[in-house]
């Protein structure tokens, strides 16, 4: 698939993702002009079945489920690769491995001629971040493109991410 089709998928799921949201209750966004803010949460290996905004009675997911409530939130979606590196790549590139070119954790990246979301975004007009919580999602694997912001520096790794806390509490101010 050539980066112009690659293009075409992305654009198409940007524009159900809109269309969603203006079904949602986002008509104010479409006739203010303004844009949305887009906020795509991909967490590695957590069941949807133990967060609250999908029905978890015990859940202590206040910050997501908040996010939820407020945003789109889709019932069924089914990760093309069980590795973290390679489903990550087909999430930001909306194309499969033999396409996209990572097959596995170690030793592959996303090279230059996949276009993200990240770098359509940007294009678009959005400033784009990210914050990374797996080594395996390190910048060097390629998926930092289109990002102006993309934390990854793990430094001395101590089991704890100070900028997730950090962004815990700016989104639980703004419930």
């Amino acid at each position: 698939m050539t980066r112009g089709n690659s293009r075409s998928c992305v654009i198409l799921f940007l524009a159900a993702v809109c269309l969603l949201a203006l079904i949602e209750g986002g008509r104010e966004w479409f006739r203010t002009g303004r844009r949305p803010n887009l906020v795509l949460i991909v967490i590695d290996t957590l069941r949807a079945d133990h967060l609250g905004c999908y029905g978890y009675p015990r859940a202590r997911t206040p910050n997501i489920d908040g996010l939820a409530r407020r945003g789109v939130r889709f019932e069924n979606a089914t990760a093309h690769v069980p590795l973290t590196l390679p489903s990550f790549s087909t999430i930001m590139t909306s194309t499969l491995p033999p396409t996209h070119g990572v097959h596995y954790n170690e030793g592959f990246f996303l090279g230059p001629s996949a276009e993200t979301l990240a770098e359509i975004l940007k294009e678009s007009g959005y400033r784009t971040g990210a914050v990374i919580g797996a080594v395996v999602l390190d910048s060097a694997n390629g998926l930092s493109q289109g990002f102006d912001r993309y934390e990854d520096d793990f430094g001395t790794f101590t089991g704890y991410l100070p900028h997730v806390r950090i962004i815990e509490s700016e989104l639980s101010h703004s419930q």
